[in-house]
This record gives C-alpha cells, structure tokens and sequence, in this order.
C-alpha cells in the first residue's frame, strides 16, 4: 500500500534563477502513487510536485537523483505540441522541470507541468464504452478505427522521442497515458 508523505518541512525547487521556497502550508496532496506523493501549489496553476516517498528515498536516493538528473540533462524533443485550430500547446510528457530538494540540499522530487484536466481523459477513460457516461462530458469522444490510430501512432511517436534521447518509458500503463 502506498504511504502518504506529509511535508512537515519547506521544500525547495531549483530553478536556473535560484530557489523557491515552499512551504508545507502552499501545497496541497493531489494523489499518491507507490514511489511519490503528487502536490499542487496554491499559488501556481501550472506546476505540480512530485515528492518521494520517504521509504523510498531511504532506500533509492542515489537512483532517483541519477534518474532526474539525466532526464533533466536530455530533454525529449517536441514537448509540447499544437492541436488544429486551437492556439495553445499542449504538453505530451509530465517530464521534471526543476529538482525539488530539501532542507538538507537531497533530491526528493521535481516540479512538473500540470495537464489541466479539462484538457484531455486518460487512455484508460477513452478505451471505456461508457465514458459518456461516467465523465458526464457533452462531447462524444470519437472511437472510429482513425482515430484510435491516430492515438496509436501519437502514442508511438512519444515513446520514439524519449527513446531517441536514451530514456525508457517505465510505468506505460492506461491510466498514465492522456489524450488531447
């Protein structure tokens, strides 16, 4: 079972500008998954934080240091893309910005973009046949086979491009996945 990681401590995210500091009481929990706790900002709509899991951090720091630093180092290339007709990008990958850090200068985490809901439904929503109904969303989400290769051949072009740059794609699971 997953454990809740409380922050009881400020938290500091590393930006090429210098640090931010945030403090427990700017953050709120959004959800927790078996290595990290997901947290949005009160005063930032744009960026989540996903900490560790102290457990976790006990055991594999120097990993996950490592991991983030690399992933930090080499960027996937397109990031972002622009949808038809609609002039904002959206993001692909919910990849680190910044390292998050604490008190003691220790990795425990990294800032993100946070994919706004209203803006896309996982995989796993899309794949169900009753999605109208348990979204409750006024549009229908085309299922036709162009579509669903659309999504497929998207898919793919995400994974070649973090392939590309030496990443893997670990945790590819339906409900990790969203669609635009």
């Amino acid at each position: 079972m997953a454990q809740q990681t409380t922050l009881t401590h400020s938290v500091y995210i590393i930006t090429p500008n210098g640090e931010w500091e945030i403090k427990p009481d700017q953050i709120k929990p959004l959800g927790k998954g078996g290595t990290a706790q997901v947290y949005s900002l009160n005063n930032n709509d744009n960026l989540l934080l996903k900490i560790y899991h102290a457990n976790i951090l006990d055991k594999y720091a120097q990993h996950y240091a490592d991991k983030l630093q690399a992933m930090l180092a080499k960027p996937p290339k397109n990031t972002q893309i622009t949808i038809q007709g609609k002039e904002q990008k959206y993001h692909q990958f919910a990849w680190p910005l910044h390292l998050v850090k604490n008190k003691n200068q220790q990795i425990i985490g990294y800032a993100m973009y946070r994919l706004k809901k209203d803006e896309f439904f996982s995989l796993q929503e899309y794949l169900d046949q009753d999605i109208a109904d348990k979204k409750e969303r006024e549009t229908i989400i085309d299922k036709s086979l162009a579509i669903r290769i659309q999504v497929a051949f998207n898919l793919s072009l995400c994974v070649r491009n973090l392939h590309k740059v030496g990443h893997l794609f670990v945790d590819m699971k339906q409900e990790n996945i969203f669609i635009h």
